[in-house]
């Protein structure tokens, strides 16, 4: 609507086109930090940078830089809703624990225990982290992590991250 009322104004239709989805983008942008209404801000963000691209790729292919904008306005908003269901569907799985948390008042074994709960008491060392997480996915999670009494481990430091990154639980032994 803009884009038309600019081209009535006399604004050049590329000039117009690029203005209202740099709109989108700004309102959209607006938008996100307002709760309950990301979704909507995502979708206009999507729109604007789809119109923006669609419009350059358009006249990059000898079309219109007008009509290629409103498909890629369009394509974009539905994108930008897509990636915002993404990203909400991605949060809600790492919201969800691994296993059950560990009970520093439980038993002294503890099997299935979510890898988030425990306290890593130790620098990680980058290239363990690298062998461990490679036997890992080749073999599976080995051994029981050793904690205190409070969570802190004490031995599987490095297991206890690899775990926390590929979303699987750990067996835990008090002592």
């Amino acid at each position: 609507m803009a884009s038309n009322i600019m081209s009535a104004a006399g604004v050049e239709g590329k000039t117009a086109s690029i203005i209202s989805s740099g709109l989108n983008i700004t309102a959209g942008t607006a938008l996100m930090f307002i709760p309950g209404t990301q979704a909507l801000g995502a979708s206009m963000i999507g729109s604007g940078i789809g119109g923006i691209a669609g419009g350059y790729i358009s006249q990059a292919l000898g079309y219109s830089f007008t009509t290629g904008a409103a498909i890629g306005s369009f394509a974009g908003a539905i994108i930008g809703g897509q990636v915002h269901k993404g990203i909400q569907a991605s949060a809600a799985l790492k919201a969800q624990p691994i296993g059950t948390p560990f009970n520093p008042n439980g038993t002294l074994t503890q099997i299935g225990v979510d890898p988030n709960t425990l306290t890593i008491s130790r620098t990680l060392n980058p290239a363990k982290l690298s062998a461990v997480r490679t036997t890992i996915n080749k073999s599976g999670m080995y051994g029981t992590i050793r904690v205190m009494q409070n969570g802190y481990i004490i031995d599987g430091n490095h297991r206890v991250a690899v775990a926390r990154l590929l979303g699987i639980a750990v067996d835990v032994v008090i002592g």
